[in-house]
């Protein structure tokens, strides 16, 4: 959701200024996102703000996504020829429809790859949620390790676990993929 709000937020005032004032968004954009994951865990609880674990990971991680997310959005958006655009328009459609009928359909099957990239990417990152004590699969796989002196086969194991779901998040990319295609 915050990553529709930014791509939205990002397209429109792109549309109105060009320039120095939209490359400053962007940065500014990008470098939030970095600054969120210390600021969730760190920071809000020296202003009286205490998150679980659990739930300042989850807020991280999705302000550190939400700016890829958008410029995902943005890109398909704006990826879609000017012409298309025109011609809805010049057939009355109201831009309710002109989104639903022309652009959304040919923006959605190019955002689907960078999509499926960005799911990988979000599933890898979770592993950094570890730091703050939370009970994942990396975080797990060190403590069971440190235990047993067994390092390879655990994280052979919590490896091959990572390999399955990002497999299993191509696959699901994939598909979509096909499916987006078979439509056009």
């Amino acid at each position: 959701m915050m990553g529709v709000i930014l791509a939205a937020n990002a397209t429109e005032s792109l549309r109105r200024t060009r320039g120095c004032r939209a490359r400053l968004q962007r940065h500014l954009s990008r470098h939030a996102a970095d600054s969120a994951n210390g600021v969730v865990y760190d920071a809000l609880p020296h202003i009286g703000i205490k998150l679980p674990a659990i739930l300042a990971a989850g807020t991280a991680l999705a302000a550190n996504e939400a700016p890829f997310i958008s410029e995902i959005l943005r890109a398909g958006v704006l990826g879609v020829e000017r012409g298309q655009i025109l011609a809805g328009q010049a057939l009355g459609m109201t831009p309710r429809v002109l989104m639903s009928r022309i652009i959304a359909p040919q923006a959605i099957r190019v955002m689907i790859p960078a999509f499926g990239a960005e799911a990988v990417s979000a599933l890898k990152n979770s592993s950094l949620a570890s730091m703050i004590a939370v009970q994942e699969l990396t975080l797990r796989s060190t403590q069971l390790a440190s235990s047993t002196f067994d390092f390879f086969s655990i994280f052979f194991a919590s490896g091959l676990i990572y390999l399955c779901l990002t497999g299993a998040i191509a696959v699901i990319s994939a598909r979509c993929r096909g499916v987006a295609r078979s439509r056009s």
